[in-house]
C-alpha cells in the first residue's frame, strides 16, 4: 500500500483474503516517519520544487521496487500476484506505477489523472502551493508539462483496465469527481465507486466500499470470484 495518511488505509488488512498474504506498508517520502525534524509531514513531498518533486517519485517508485523484491526473496510471494493500494498523493503514486509497470492490480483512491489539476483547482489544501507556482512563473499547462511523467493519464494503457478500481468521493474538494473520471476516460472505463456524501477525507465511505476492494484484489491475485461481506456506511453513488 502506498499512502500518505495511515487513517486512511488502516482498517483494509482485515478485508484482504484470508488465504495467506502479504500486505505491505510503505510511506511516501517526507510523509510520517521520514518527515525531517523541522518540517511539517508532507511539505517536502510536493511543493514548488518540480525537480525535487520528480525526485521525490523516483525515490518512492525504488521504495516499491525494493519493497517488491523483498516480499519475493524473504516472503516467498509470488512476484505475478502483486498489486497495489494508494490513497490521496499515493493513489496518484499507485496508478501511475501501475501503468509503468506489470502489477496485476490497483486500487486507486481519492486520486485521479492528472497532478497539475489538483495543484491549480483552489482547494484549501494546495491554495499555497499553487500561489507559489505562480510565482515562480508557472502555470497549469507548465507544471502538467514538468510533471508528465508523474500523471496517471500518461501511463494508462486500456488494455489493462480491468486491473484498475477507482474509488472516489462525491463532494470530494481536493481531488474532484471528474478528475478521477479523467482517469476513468483514460483508461476507457476502468471499474469506478463514488462514496455517495462524502469529501476527501472520507473514512466512513471508505469502509463501506473494503469489500469491493477486497473482491478486485481476490479476483484478480488468487484468479476467483470472491465472496463479499455486508457493507457497511454510506452506499457508494455509482458503480460502474
Amino acid at each position: 500500500m502506498v499512502n500518505p495518511n495511515v487513517d486512511f488505509g488502516i482498517n483494509i488488512n482485515p478485508q484482504i483474503p484470508e488465504e495467506p498474504h502479504q500486505v505491505l506498508w510503505i510511506e511516501i517520502p517526507y510523509q510520517g516517519q521520514r518527515t525531517p525534524k523541522g518540517r511539517r509531514p508532507g511539505e517536502l513531498t510536493l511543493s514548488a520544487d518540480l525537480v525535487r518533486n520528480e525526485r521525490v517519485f523516483v525515490q518512492l517508485a525504488q521504495d516499491v521496487g525494493r519493497a517488491v523484491d523483498w516480499l519475493v526473496r524473504e516472503r516467498q510471494v509470488d512476484r505475478s500476484r502483486v498489486g497495489l493500494l494508494g490513497t490521496s498523493l499515493g493513489g496518484f503514486a499507485a496508478a501511475t506505477l501501475y501503468g509503468m509497470h506489470d502489477y496485476r492490480a490497483v486500487t486507486v483512491q481519492l486520486a485521479g489523472g492528472d497532478v497539475a489539476k489538483v495543484l491549480f483547482n483552489g482547494n484549501w489544501l494546495t491554495r499555497d502551493l499553487q500561489a507559489a507556482l505562480v510565482e515562480r512563473g508557472l502555470d497549469e499547462d507548465a507544471v502538467r508539462d514538468r510533471l508528465k511523467a508523474m500523471n496517471p493519464v500518461t501511463w494508462a494503457d486500456p488494455a489493462r483496465k480491468d486491473g484498475v478500481l477507482l474509488v472516489a468521493a462525491e463532494l470530494d474538494e481536493i481531488v474532484p469527481l471528474e478528475s478521477v473520471r479523467d482517469l476513468r476516460r483514460a483508461y476507457e472505463g476502468a471499474e469506478l465507486i463514488v462514496m455517495a456524501g462524502e469529501e476527501h477525507r472520507a473514512a466512513n465511505g471508505m469502509r463501506a466500499t473494503l469489500p469491493k476492494l477486497r473482491a478486485h484484489f481476490e479476483r484478480l491475485l488468487l484468479g476467483r470470484d470472491a465472496e463479499t461481506a455486508p457493507e457497511t456506511g454510506r452506499e457508494p453513488a455509482e458503480t460502474r
